[in-house]
């Protein structure tokens, strides 16, 4: 899957999320985040991961922690 897919794939599934990867200085794609759109008091949740894999299973406890 290329990063196009993988970055649609999570902000269909996580749609209350923003979702981006990180680029280096010299523009070479890093890490995988995500910034909830949802308001926790005044704090904005961020998570970070090295890969997609990675952030598709940190978005998924958040949202479990939502749902529970």
């Amino acid at each position: 899957m290329s990063t196009t897919d993988d970055l649609g794939a999570l902000a269909v599934d996580f749609a209350a999320w923003h979702i981006w990867r990180g680029r280096s200085a010299s523009g070479k794609e890093t890490d995988w985040h995500a910034t909830s759109k949802r308001r926790d008091g005044e704090k904005r949740r961020r998570l970070d991961a090295a890969d997609a894999a990675g952030l598709r299973a940190l978005l998924a406890q958040e949202e479990a922690l939502v749902a529970a």
